[in-house]
Order: C-alpha cells, then sequence, then structure tokens
C-alpha cells in the first residue's frame, strides 16, 4: 500500500508538472518577436536540451524487458506508472520541450524552462533518497530474491534434467529447447588459490583486472569496467605445491578473447611444479590477483562457458559496465569452459 501511494505521487507531481509548463506558455501567448540571436540561441539550448533528455531516456527504454519481469512479467497499476514516468513523459518532454524553450522572452527564461523540463523526469528517481530508501539497498535485496528462485527450481531438477542442462551447452537456448528455461545464466567464480590476504580487505576485493604486455614486462591493474583487455578464453597455471593447504602459483599464461597472450613465468626464483598444467577454457575476466616477486598468491576468475552466456551474465545482474569493443569480443567467442590438462 505505502509503496503504491508514493508511486501515484510521483506520477501525479510529474504529470502536473508537465502540464503546467505547457498551460504557462500557452496563456502567455506564442505570438512574441524574438530577437535573431536570442532564436537561434533558444534553437541550440532547446537541441542540446531534448537530446540530453532523449539520452536519459535510453536505459529507461533499453531495459524495458527487465523492468517487465521485476513487476512479475505481467501489466499492473506499478507496472503502467513506471512506464508513463520513465518512458512516456520523457520523450513527451523531449519533443515538446524543444517547442517550449524556442518560445522564450530571454535567454534566462530559455534556460529556467530547459532546467524544468529536465528535472520532471527525475522526480520520481530522487524520491526513494528523499524518503529514506536506499536504492542500492533495494536493487541488492530484488537479486538476492531473484537468485533464490532460480535456486528453488534446480532444487526440482532431477539427474537426468541436470545432465540434459549442464552437459548439452549449459546455456540459455539448450534450457528452452529441452523445456527447462528460467534456471538462471551459466556464471561462476574459480577459485585458483584459495590464500585469505591479510590488510584491507585484500580478499574481498572483487573487479574486472586489466590484462596487458608493458615494456616492463605482464601487467595487470583493476578497472571499473570491463574492456577489451579483462577478457580472456583460456587460462593455465601451474603450482608451487598444489599438496600445500594454500598453494601458490609460479606459473600462468593468459590468452585473451583477442588472440593475444601474456605469460607470467615465476620458475627462475620458485620451484614451480613439472608436468600437465592445469586450464580453463571458456570467457572469463579476473576478479582477484596478488603477486609477490616469488608467486602469485592470489588469483580468481568469474566467467562462463561461452562468450554469449558471460554478456547474458553481465548484463542481467548488471555486475559491470562493458566497453562497445568488450561486447562485440563476446558476441562473437565460442567455446566450450572445462578444466582441463593442456
Amino acid at each position: 500500500k505505502g509503496s503504491l501511494i508514493y508511486v501515484v505521487f510521483s506520477f501525479l507531481l510529474q504529470s502536473v508538472l508537465g502540464v503546467f509548463v505547457i498551460a504557462q506558455v500557452l496563456r502567455t501567448g506564442t505570438g512574441q518577436v524574438v530577437e535573431k540571436e536570442l532564436k537561434y540561441g533558444l534553437y541550440v539550448l532547446a537541441t542540446l536540451g531534448s537530446m540530453f533528455g532523449f539520452a536519459a531516456a535510453l536505459p529507461e527504454i533499453y531495459n524495458w524487458r527487465t523492468i517487465y519481469s521485476v513487476y512479475g512479467s505481467k501489466f499492473n497499476v506499478i507496472y503502467v506508472v513506471d512506464v508513463i514516468c520513465n518512458v512516456i513523459i520523457p520523450l513527451f518532454l523531449v519533443v515538446v520541450g524543444w517547442w517550449i524553450v524556442t518560445l522564450q522572452a530571454d535567454y534566462i527564461n530559455g534556460v529556467i524552462m530547459t532546467t524544468a523540463l529536465l528535472f520532471i523526469p527525475e522526480i520520481d528517481d530522487q524520491l526513494p533518497r528523499l524518503l529514506g530508501f536506499d536504492s542500492a539497498a533495494i536493487v541488492e535485496t530484488f537479486l538476492i530474491q531473484e537468485a533464490k528462485l532460480f535456486y528453488n527450481e534446480y532444487l526440482k531438477l532431477d539427474e537426468k534434467d541436470i545432465v540434459q542442462i549442464f552437459d548439452s551447452g549449459n546455456d540459455i537456448e539448450t534450457q528452452s529447447r529441452i523445456g527447462k528455461c528460467k534456471y538462471g545464466v551459466d556464471f561462476s567464480d574459480f577459485f585458483i588459490t584459495n590464500s585469505v590476504m591479510e590488510g584491507s580487505d585484500a580478499h574481498d576485493f572483487v573487479q574486472p583486472f586489466n590484462v596487458k604486455v608493458e615494456e616492463s614486462g605482464p601487467e595487470l591493474d583493476p578497472s571499473n569496467y570491463i574492456t577489451e583487455d579483462c577478457l580472456l578464453k583460456r587460462v593455465e597455471w601451474r603450482y608451487t605445491n598444489s599438496q600445500e593447504t594454500s598453494p601458490t602459483i609460479g606459473y600462468l599464461r593468459l590468452t585473451k578473447l583477442n588472440k593475444e597472450v601474456v605469460e607470467i613465468d615465476l620458475s627462475g626464483v620458485s620451484d614451480v611444479e613439472r608436468g600437465e598444467a592445469h586450464c580453463l577454457e571458456g570467457a572469463f575476466i579476473i576478479t582477484n590477483f596478488v603477486m609477490t616477486s616469488l608467486s602469485i598468491d592470489s588469483l580468481r576468475l568469474a566467467g562462463s562457458e561461452n562468450g554469449r552466456n558471460f554478456l547474458t551474465a553481465v548484463e542481467h545482474y548488471s555486475l559491470w559496465e562493458l566497453t562497445t569493443d568488450a561486447k562485440k569480443l563476446l558476441e562473437k567467442a565460442v567455446g566450450k569452459s572445462e578444466t582441463c590438462s593442456c
């Protein structure tokens, strides 16, 4: 009940503000003579304001499927109001707002009108914060509840279902083909080492790492979003002593999706196990990396069996932003992730 009241309030406030802005202009008349320079300036201001308003509305338009699923994949009052507040009103103001701004009598009124037109679609986004709600906590709670629904569906599977889903490609298309859809996406963490790092939450540090080769040698540095340099298709490694409780790595070979190879070989300063190396193939990123002069003490990967599943997981759970080049690489990537001997 309380949530519905907030939604209706936001809807009414945005609608009334939009109608009042237009009514004020119509009431004062539209036949005013505007100086030539001012008129051109208002055209520029109106165009820039409309472009900004359209860009701000694009994410809501692109994410309509996700928003639809959030509301239970059915039309209801809250969903309709959400679409009106986040899609219809912003697009309406983009078109009508351009015309309104060009009718202003001076620059300051043009600025005020543009600001008002850009503020109206943001009211429902500001409302949770003004009411004391934590937007991040709301999103996190939704993701946890959704994950529990997927988990409960997995519990209903028998051995035959599991074999069909996970031994036949483990992707969304396979699940749909055998009638077992809506079981989540293929995306997992891989703890190559299990060392608990001491210090300022080093073990909990999780974000994509760029993998490059600089003049000084291999370089792995954290990034706030997934770039082309973050994406790996093959990871090979050898431990210094795999029999230890917390083994470290003495040799690491990373093959990126763009086919570049980065190799870290510490066999000159540490004893590295001989024989067959361990390896993973698919689409991965490094999410935790700690290295000393003697060994790699912490290595954690996250990824899927192929680029399509990786892309689905990142977009579905909004884990990290993707650059355009990284997204193109993932769309082309094909491969199956498995523990193997290299």
